[in-house]
């Protein structure tokens, strides 16, 4: 995946359009990368080391100087799972078992939807809410997609 070049970001010359442009420019619209929460931004290193070389060294200051300055946070390590978004009637059984739910005959031999954790039938309106469900990750070459072996 190669991106194109592009010109640099341009400066504004003003006052600060906002005292939080991050959280405006996070939340203005859904964006990729921000996680349902939004609580967290990620960006695939093989997507941002694509990307053409000015760019690169604005995002490497960029890290350096929120490193620098949260340097003292206790950073705990994260985990990070690409997923997508699906209703939960269109899951397979593995989709469903991991959305927490199950799907069982009950005693009229009627196919039910039951919550695991609460025991709770689901009604046809319930099943058509969206979850978050594990993917592959596409922007990752396979290879990477692999965890990394412990460190010892």
């Amino acid at each position: 995946m190669t991106y194109p070049t592009s010109t640099p970001i341009p400066q504004h010359s003003g006052p600060p359009m906002s005292a939080r442009p991050v959280h405006d420019y996070l939340t203005s619209a859904r964006r990729p990368g921000v996680s349902a929460d939004g609580g967290y931004v990620v960006l695939p290193r093989a997507v941002i080391e694509q990307m053409p070389l000015p760019v690169q060294q604005q995002l490497a200051h960029v890290l350096h100087q929120v490193h620098q300055i949260a340097a003292s946070a206790p950073w705990p390590i994260y985990r990070v799972q690409s997923c997508r978004w699906a209703r939960l009637n269109e899951l397979d059984e593995a989709g469903l078992q991991e959305a927490g739910i199950i799907a069982e005959l009950d005693l009229d031999g009627v196919l039910v939807h039951r919550n695991l954790n609460s025991g709770v039938t689901l009604s046809d309106s319930d099943l058509e809410q969206q979850v978050l469900v594990t993917q592959d990750d596409p922007l990752m070459p396979v290879r990477q997609q692999q965890p990394p072996a412990p460190v010892r």
